[in-house]
């Protein structure tokens, strides 16, 4: 690896049991010769283009990145990363997460193993939420988990509200699979009556295909993906709104309030008022 001028990295006791949790996190700046090193990772990283070039290499295919592109390695892949050339001094920031659901949080980013690499109209937001969650975890003060985790959760929010597929990538783009269709198609109208039966209709594919598509792509059955789709949803309506939660629960398709506060709780770990409140007192 090249002599870094930057370098923090953060390494947290993580609760692989949890839906979700945050286990690494940091940023670097290099100078020119930066690779990669090789190890194979039991977790999911996402890193950020902040500036400057670089090539990702995955199996057989080699990705051109530059600022606001972003990559996924994926548990136990084979990946390497190198700085190319460029003007600019590579500067890269990245966030790994674990979890028994860490697999459909990356399903929902738009990640799949033939799709990689995506774009962020957000990189500057992203990256610094990214820098000052790192740097606030290096100090003498360390949040609760509670607050790791809302972080956690609004990252991928920024994400998913702000990413396209990668123009440069050489790969094929597996939105256009029925399979991703109907992970979309659930993704984007969460708040209407969802079901299998409705699913089936509308795309004319059997129960069993529906089933074992997004168990695939998800981890979860059919039922609970469209569950965690709605409970991540109303994450950015807790935080950007002072509707109450029964309207919220309302606004992402579920109406009974007392099965939202359970659902909700039993994901994150804290139930909505709790989340609304540490964000509040953080800002």
């Amino acid at each position: 690896m090249g002599d870094l001028t930057c370098e923090v990295k953060v390494t947290l006791k993580a609760d692989a049991n949890l839906d979700v949790d945050l286990l690494h996190c940091g940023y670097e700046s290099c100078v020119k010769g930066f690779k990669s090193m090789q190890f194979i990772r039991e977790y999911h990283t996402i890193h950020f283009i902040i500036s400057g070039k670089l090539r990702f290499i995955s199996a057989d295919k080699t990705y051109q990145l530059t600022k606001g592109d972003f990559f996924i390695i994926f548990p136990y892949a084979n990946v390497r990363y190198v700085e190319d050339v460029s003007d600019e001094p590579l500067k890269f920031c990245w966030f790994s997460f674990i979890g028994t659901s860490s697999k459909i949080y990356a399903a929902k980013l738009g990640f799949t193993k033939n799709n990689e690499v995506m774009q962020t109209r957000l990189i500057t937001k992203i990256s610094g939420s990214i820098i000052a969650l790192s740097d606030m975890l290096t100090g003498d003060q360390i949040p609760p988990k509670s607050f790791i985790l809302m972080k956690l959760y609004e990252l991928f929010y920024l994400i998913e509200s702000s990413s396209t597929d990668h123009n440069n990538a050489i790969t094929v783009n597996a939105r256009d699979s029925l399979s991703q269709q109907i992970i979309d198609y659930i993704s984007f109208n969460f708040w209407e009556e969802l079901n299998v039966d409705s699913i089936t209709k509308r795309f004319n594919v059997s129960r069993s295909y529906v089933w074992r598509i997004i168990k695939t792509a998800t981890g979860h059955s059919p039922q609970d993906f469209i569950l965690r789709t709605r409970i991540y949803h109303a994450f950015n309506l807790l935080i950007n709104t002072d509707h109450p939660v029964r309207a919220i629960a309302q606004s992402v398709g579920i109406n009974n309030t007392t099965y939202f506060y359970r659902a909700f709780k039993k994901i994150t770990g804290m139930t909505p008022k709790q989340y609304r409140y540490i964000k509040a007192e953080k800002n």
